[in-house]
């Protein structure tokens, strides 16, 4: 994903959450254009989450195996996954 890394990404542009979902999306038409196996996604942690917005968005996904769905809407997730109680109310907005 953009910013993760060795990904290179336009100087002075902001990646958005909505971005890398876009960018897993747009990965998937370009494998089943290679061949027509069936994709499913892989991801841990916050990349669970991005797995389960990325097959809802792109209908050609066959399955999910995500752990650890943490979705950062939530109070609780911000104030369990932050570094600190400041950052999850005050500075992760």
């Amino acid at each position: 994903m953009p910013t993760y890394a060795v990904t290179k990404d336009a100087e002075g542009k902001t990646v958005r959450y909505d971005d890398w979902m876009q960018a897993g999306s747009d990965l998937i038409d370009l494998e089943l254009a290679k061949d027509d196996r069936p994709v499913f996604l892989y991801g841990l942690s916050a990349g669970g989450m991005l797995t389960y917005h990325v097959a809802a968005k792109n209908k050609k996904v066959k399955g999910i195996i995500g752990m650890t769905f943490l979705d950062q809407r939530e109070q609780q997730v911000q104030d369990e996954t932050m570094l600190n109680l400041f950052m999850s109310r005050i500075g992760g907005r």
